[in-house]
């Protein structure tokens, strides 16, 4: 029984010092168009009959830091006669404010840059020093942040507010009204990559902890006893 217990506490140890770096599979949803090889049209036609909007819904634990968040970025590439505009397209952070789980706002990733307008590819909108310090790309205000700021000053908010945890992860086109046609329509090829923690212990599991973390291979707990499981077996 010792020597079972034994090896218990090295695979819980070497459990809790592994982590991964996943990136993330979506639901489309509203008009998307899948055109295969990872390249998705994401359509916002405000005509008669239509949704307005296309989007991707990142499956994601329940709930991780916004720290966690590795590569944030897509490749896109506007119809003729459509671009980036009124802050479409974007990448939405829905953020749990108060700890109860639900998303209390969104926290706009813009992929229209200023000055440089609407970039064919994106690269990192989630490092210092890339894509993301250019000033506008983040939008902190349905959060009690400020309205426009770089990746830099994204991270000191949520850094002065460890609390705040992201509860998943969107990309969206919805402004088909700025256009005559009423129609936008942009083909991205979209990367999210996000660091998943594994529980370290039985106890991470517990009170809706297992929630907030995932396996190695990033898929999600059903619930508190799967997660159990996961510690006890690596199953």
């Amino acid at each position: 029984m010792k020597r079972n217990l034994t090896l218990m506490g090295v695979l819980i140890a070497a459990l809790a010092s592994l982590a991964i770096a996943a990136s993330l599979s979506f639901t489309p949803y509203g008009e998307t168009v899948n055109n295969g090889g990872g390249s998705y049209t994401l359509i916002s036609d405000t005509n008669a009959g239509h949704a307005g909007y296309g989007g991707l819904d990142y499956t994601t634990p329940s709930s991780f830091a916004f720290g966690d968040i590795n590569y944030l970025g897509t490749q896109q590439t506007p119809d003729a006669g459509d671009t980036c505009v009124a802050g479409s397209p974007r990448f939405q952070l829905n953020v749990d404010t108060n700890g109860d789980g639900t998303a209390d706002g969104n926290v706009f990733v813009y992929t229209q840059f200023v000055p440089n307008g609407c970039p064919g590819d994106t690269g990192n909108l989630a490092v210092s020093g890339g894509n993301g310090e250019i000033v506008g790309t983040y939008d902190l205000s349905k959060v009690g942040g400020s309205g426009y700021t770089n990746y830099t000053g994204a991270a000191a908010f949520f850094a002065a507010n460890p609390s705040y945890r992201i509860t998943g992860i969107q990309l969206v086109v919805d402004s088909g009204w700025a256009f005559t046609d009423g129609r936008q329509a942009i083909t991205v090829t979209p990367t999210v990559d996000v660091t998943l923690h594994p529980p370290a212990n039985m106890g991470a599991c517990k009170k809706g902890g297992w929630q907030t973390v995932a396996r190695q291979d990033g898929s999600v707990f059903k619930n508190q006893g799967d997660c159990i499981q996961y510690v006890n077996t690596g199953k």
